[in-house]
């Protein structure tokens, strides 16, 4: 909770699982965070810790760190996801509320730019200097990157002295024309780090939750 603009870390709001169970995730590519975290939740899991949410009450049957068919958990570090494969096809599920700043409002829609200038002042921000990517890769994603299918709707988010509209659901973003291999492999590891950064804004506050599709 420093002065940082961007948070290495994100929170989601409760994730229904299934009747009477819910998720809370929990992600972060910095070493130490996740050191604390570990020592933290591992420590409640023990003891038997009971979280408290307003009124209701919830035990912590298990902590996931990841696993073959493990949807919202992995571990990895900048090094991997800077290896991913390039491809030219991103799919996106924003799995909880997204929205993203603009100016004095909130921009409830997946636009390109606001997508991928999020997750590159973020990566710049927190990645070893071996793996920066330059602010040139922004024009690429204007001239050449466009949602080719996507499967949206609304949602209000009540707070205490307003609300925020955002937007879950799932789009799917092409490349298309000329765009060089350095490019593509750098518009796919932003891809991939949206799934531990998350999109847009309040990302610690249960925003912005992403699963990546290959």
């Amino acid at each position: 909770h420093s002065d940082l603009n961007q948070k290495p870390f994100t929170v989601s709001s409760l994730i229904r699982m299934g009747k009477g169970q819910y998720l809370i995730r929990f992600t972060t590519l910095m070493p130490e965070l996740y050191k604390i975290l570990m020592q933290v939740l591992l420590g409640k899991f023990r003891d038997g810790y009971r979280i408290r949410l307003r009124e209701c009450e919830f035990d912590i049957e298990r902590l996931i760190l990841g696993g073959v068919s493990e949807r919202f958990a992995s571990v990895t570090d900048y090094h991997s996801v800077w290896q991913n494969t390039s491809r030219k096809k991103f799919r996106f599920r924003f799995v909880s509320p997204t929205s993203f700043k603009s100016g004095d409002g909130n921009l409830p829609f997946p636009l390109p730019y606001s997508l991928y200038h999020g997750l590159l002042i973020k990566w710049n921000q927190f990645a070893p200097n071996e793996f920066k990517i330059d602010e040139g890769i922004l024009q690429t994603v204007m001239n050449h990157v466009f949602p080719s299918h996507h499967s949206i709707h609304t949602v209000v988010i009540e707070q205490k002295r307003n609300k925020l509209i955002g937007f879950v659901g799932n789009c799917t973003f092409d490349v298309i024309g000329e765009v060089s291999e350095e490019m593509l492999q750098q518009l796919t590891v932003l891809t991939e780090y949206a799934y531990y950064a998350g999109v847009g804004m309040k990302t610690t506050q249960g925003m912005g939750q992403v699963l990546i599709a290959k």
